[in-house]
This record gives structure tokens, sequence and C-alpha cells, in this order.
């Protein structure tokens, strides 16, 4: 028997995992991935977890080999219903339909982060420091350092965003890097009237 499940799920949830079986729960949902709009599965064993990547295409037909050889049920939620099957012990099919009251949510695997300097601002200090390139792009290896900086400017806006006159002082400990990425993010991009 193969089922002809709807059009445009955005996720499912598999349950009663058959005896002997090595799944003990299974879910999926659809994301947006490289550019792509894919299906993402989540298999449970009582210890580990893993993922497998479905295209659109080959939704229907891998969501009927996932009933038949490891679930009983599956519930498949659309925009405006959430459509229930289960397979009886005898090979029945039981479904049903009711009305989906939770809120569609797309996911994106490719957000974009905001950060105060963001990667293809040119920064002075940030290329002396080898933290980015000549034109604007992060360095793999120098990551972690480019989000610590941010945090740091972040730390800084939070706390003058009420204030008219300013005075930060640096001690002299360490390179000054932070003071230099600091002044460049005061002066050229909050445009404050630095001294």
């Amino acid at each position: 028997m193969n089922i002809d499940f709807p059009q445009e799920i955005y996720k499912g949830i598999y349950s009663i995992p058959y005896k002997n079986g090595k799944y003990v729960k299974c879910k999926f949902q659809s994301i947006h991935i490289k550019n792509e709009d894919i299906y993402q599965f989540v298999f449970y064993t009582q210890t580990q977890v893993f993922h497998q990547n479905i295209n659109f295409a080959d939704l229907n037909s891998f969501l009927n080999e996932v009933l038949k050889k490891d679930f009983q049920c599956v519930e498949l939620f659309t925009k405006e219903y959430v459509y229930g099957y289960k397979l009886t012990n005898k090979g029945k099919l039981l479904t049903n339909k009711r009305k989906n009251k939770e809120q569609f949510i797309t996911i994106d695997h490719n957000k974009k982060k905001n950060y105060l300097i963001e990667e293809g601002m040119e920064v002075p200090a940030l290329i002396d420091l080898g933290v980015m390139t000549s034109d604007g792009r992060i360095v793999k290896s120098k990551n972690e350092k480019f989000k610590q900086i941010n945090r740091f400017i972040e730390l800084i806006e939070d706390s003058i965003q009420d204030e008219m006159y300013l005075k930060i002082i640096d001690f002299g400990c360490g390179k000054s890097y932070l003071t230099f990425i600091l002044y460049y993010y005061l002066t050229e991009i909050k445009k404050y009237n630095v001294i």
C-alpha cells in the first residue's frame, strides 16, 4: 500500500515504533539550507541522533518507507490541517484530519548574524590584526575573535545609548586593538564626535 500524502507539509512527527526497530522517535521539518528547500529528518535511538536530508521530490516515497519500516503512526502538519496516519497491526490504514492551530514558522539554516561591525566593512584595525582581509571578509580561523570583538562593541553600545558626553580611557593593557576598533565604530559608524 502506497499512501499519497498531502502537499505543502512543513513538519511531521512519527510515533509508536515497531518492536525490534532501531528508532524510538522521529521528527522532521522543512528547512532552507544552501539556497535549497529540503526536509530534515531527525531519527532518535536510545543513545544517538541521526539526521537525513530529503528533497521535496522524494518526500512522499520516503514518508511511506519510514511508516512501513520504522513507525506505525505519523502526524503531518500543513498550514491549514494536521493529518494523522496509523497502520494497524493487521495492516489497515486509519486516517484523521483536524485544523492546525499552531503558527507556521519557516526555518532558515543560512541565518545571517547581526553584528555591529559586519563582514564586508573594511575596518583598518581588524585588517592589521589579521581578523579581516583587505576586502572586508572575515578570516575563517579568526571568526571567534571577530565574534568576541563584536560582543565587546555591543557591551559598549548598550552602556552609552543615553550618553551625550563620553570619556573612554584605555589603560594600556594589551595591544590596544579594542581601543582602535571602538574608535572606528564610534567615529565611522555611529558618527560620534570623538576627541
